[in-house]
């Protein structure tokens, strides 16, 4: 069992490092600090340490939702992202325009096929190619 973990762990940041921007490094962790069974993404950042969630730059954070889209999707006809406040709550309106100015990117240069973001503060959704909806 330990054996398939590691080559699923290396297959797994395998395909997500391939969609992720030079100078990026994704690391799925397996088991916490006391051995106990997790399953986490996190970033390697320029200081050479794994940077969880709650340590992630936004640039770092939008990295890896798109890379994780990309590879999850990869080789099928329509590739999706799908986020809501939960994704995003806890992000200034900075970041949140850098996250999805990102995202447009993904989608403009065919990496997604479409992304749809449901986000309950209108006023920072950027002019960079997204439509507005209100529900």
């Amino acid at each position: 069992l330990d054996r398939l973990l590691v080559t699923v762990q290396a297959s797994a940041e395998k395909a997500v490092n391939a969609w992720l921007m030079d100078g990026f490094k994704a690391k799925l962790v397996l088991a916490d600090a006391d051995g106990k069974s997790v399953c986490r993404w996190e970033i390697v950042g320029e200081d050479g340490r794994p940077h969880p969630r709650g340590a992630m730059s936004g640039a770092e954070w939008a990295s890896l939702v798109i890379a994780l889209a990309c590879a999850w999707s990869e080789g099928k006809e329509h590739r999706f992202l799908l986020l809501d406040d939960t994704d995003l709550g806890g992000f200034n309106a900075a970041n949140v325009n850098a996250i999805m100015s990102m995202i447009a990117k993904a989608v403009a240069d065919g990496r997604l096929t479409q992304a749809v973001v449901a986000w309950s503060r209108p006023a920072e959704v950027p002019s960079n190619g997204w439509s507005v909806v209100s529900l």
